[in-house]
């Protein structure tokens, strides 16, 4: 049986503490009923209001560990999705006699986002992705670059993305940038899910590099090695100080298999 083998690593920027991360991560077990598994890697906006709390919602229900996800991974059911979000986040909203608070909570929050689903892995495996903003997924097979997701180029990266926002005013806006794709998996292919920062350096990195780049991220096996990375590429000045998640999916055989959010 071809199966899903994922782990999530995540290193805060310099200077801040393990609760300050504002990305989000996260992947749901292979369901044997349909054959599917999903995974989910959000960037929260660092000048946002709760951005915290947006990135943790989205990837809970996402994954479902709450009963509110889309049914499929597809323009429409995202963007359902992303409407009952806004609901859910404006219920759910702190009261506070605070004008400030009140203002930051009518500006809303806001973060990058790319979801994904695999499918068929009882039969063809493939996967399908839905992308808003400059967190991207790497579909790789022996040792090379497929395709990225969504098609940035060096210079996509640094500027305003786009994202989902809280605010039901920019649903339209969503829908317009909101992207879609989908690739074949084979046996030994490998998925990577990275936050800006991570996903610039991978880019740039697998022009001249790229069999290496591929080998050392699918040896990570421990949270200290990728942030032992992270601290070498950071102090290289490879990698911008911003906080760094990587997600790998691994399309083996054999059973089920997913490893904790790294911490």
């Amino acid at each position: 049986m071809i199966t899903t083998r994922m782990v999530a690593f995540k290193q805060v920027k310099d200077g801040n503490l393990d609760h300050d991360w504002e990305d989000g991560a996260g992947y749901s077990q292979l369901d044997p009923r349909s054959g599917r598994a999903r995974c989910v890697v959000l960037d929260g906006a660092s000048q946002a209001f709760g951005a915290i709390r947006w990135v943790s919602q989205l990837v809970d229900s996402f994954v479902g560990r709450t009963a509110d996800g889309p049914q499929r991974v597809d323009t429409n059911h995202v963007m359902e999705w992303l409407s009952r979000m806004q609901q859910v986040w404006a219920q759910n909203a702190p009261t506070s006699s605070s004008i400030y608070a009140r203002r930051r909570l009518e500006e809303g929050s806001f973060a990058t986002m790319l979801l994904c689903e695999i499918d068929g892995l009882r039969t063809a495996p493939s996967w399908t992705a839905a992308a808003l903003g400059d967190t991207v997924l790497f579909h790789v097979r022996g040792g090379r670059l497929l395709t990225h997701f969504p098609s940035l180029e060096l210079t996509g990266f640094g500027r305003r993305p786009h994202g989902v926002h809280t605010l039901p005013e920019r649903l339209n806006k969503m829908r317009d940038r909101l992207h879609v794709t989908h690739g074949n998996l084979k046996l030994g292919d490998q998925l990577y899910i990275a936050t800006d920062a991570v996903a610039e350096w991978i880019l740039r990195t697998c022009e001249h590099s790229g069999p290496r780049l591929w080998r050392e991220l699918d040896s990570l096996s421990h949270p200290e090695a990728f942030t032992r990375l992270i601290a070498d590429r950071r102090t290289a000045g490879d990698l911008k100080n911003d906080d760094a998640t990587l997600l790998r999916v691994n399309i083996s055989s054999g059973g089920p298999d997913s490893l904790r959010i790294a911490q």
